[in-house]
């Protein structure tokens, strides 16, 4: 009798059938518990990773999962996206929030695309308990199909670079597809890398937060130098000029059009080691062991492709940290963020893998 009360007074808000609401609810819970007996099977079996697969038969059971989500997220709801860095930056993102006693889902294993993200969320849900946080990374392409039925709070945009060309032809249309996921959510907020031209075009309702590297050293002080790129302003088409340049397009640009690098809120110093790197922050540093180890070279005019890049990896990997720490503080107050960087999420080798 209760059930019916309370179901009665959700169908008077919602304006739906009460009818419909109660067999909407049981094809939610049956798609839970379906995934997560073919979850143990798979696991048992070995016939399958079960990353998309589980994914793929909960839509088939309830097509509208996504839009039940929203009621077992209670702080924000977090996406991440961009060409690279999203499974890197996504997983220290949620490691952090666990590390301040707060539950999180995250799609760890880094499948990203609808029914990658929904097999996640079907294992991690549980209906009798409300999480705090979900950091879902996002693919460009769905992320459009994923905020039709998902409220976004927060979205990081790491960066958009030539990638997957048989799928986007170009960065340009990559912006495009994801801008197209965020009109949908007008009111999410946007976390931006300042230094990249095409990424930084994205815009809600709400005033983007920018992060950015002021300058990228070696440990003798050494500032690090490159070739300034043939880089097309993604406003009107022609060349941008850039007085600081770090890897490919990112870096300080401006155009004759007028269209410039943004002010950014969050500005780092990099320093870049051998086997470690350093980011200043707010007059706070956060020494980062090196994933990756080898020879870091500080000038790419020695025109040795290998080591111009691996500093592209080692840049790469401070950009996924310092985006992370743009989110920081609004999430992870109060805490030792140093050592939890430095240590890295728990199943780290996975990331580095």
């Amino acid at each position: 009798f209760c059930i019916i009360i309370v179901l009665y007074f959700i169908k008077s808000k919602n304006k739906i059938r009460l009818e419909d609401y109660f067999f909407m609810k049981i094809r939610f819970y049956l798609s839970l518990l379906i995934a997560k007996l073919l979850y143990y099977f798979l696991k048992i079996t070995k016939l399958s990773s079960g990353t998309a697969i589980i994914g793929l038969i909960v839509l088939k059971i309830c097509p509208n999962f996504l839009t039940h989500v929203n009621e077992y997220i209670k702080i924000a709801q977090i996406n991440v996206t961009g060409t690279n860095g999203k499974t890197t930056t996504s997983g220290i993102l949620s490691h952090l929030i666990r590390k301040n006693d707060k539950s999180v889902i995250h799609n760890s294993v880094g499948a990203n695309m609808l029914n990658g993200i929904v097999n996640a969320l079907a294992l991690q849900i549980n209906p009798f308990k409300k999480q705090d946080y979900s950091v879902i990374e996002t693919d460009e392409a769905f992320l459009r199909k994923v905020y039709s039925k998902i409220e976004g709070d927060y979205l990081l945009v790491t960066n958009l670079f030539e990638d997957q060309t048989d799928r986007f032809a170009n960065p340009i249309v990559t912006r495009d597809l994801i801008q197209e996921g965020i009109n949908k959510q007008p009111k999410v907020q946007l976390v931006l890398n300042a230094d990249e031209p095409i990424s930084a075009t994205l815009k809600s309702e709400v005033e983007p937060i920018f992060y950015s590297v002021e300058k990228v050293i070696n440990e003798d002080g050494e500032i690090f130098e490159n070739t300034n790129p043939n880089t097309v302003c993604p406003i009107c088409n022609n060349i941008l000029n850039y007085s600081k340049s770090f890897y490919s397009q990112i870096g300080h640009f401006e155009c004759n059009c007028g269209y410039k690098h943004k002010d950014a809120k969050y500005k780092a110093t990099v320093t870049l080691r051998k086997n470690s790197s350093v980011i200043e922050l707010d007059d706070e540093k956060y020494d980062i062991d090196g994933i990756y180890t080898f020879d870091v070279t500080y000038n790419s005019k020695k025109n040795d492709s290998n080591n111009h890049f691996n500093t592209y990896l080692y840049f790469y990997d401070c950009s996924s940290q310092l985006c992370t720490s743009t989110i920081k503080p609004t999430y992870c107050t109060g805490t030792d963020t140093h050592k939890h960087v430095k240590d890295g999420p728990d199943n780290w080798e996975e990331y580095s893998r």
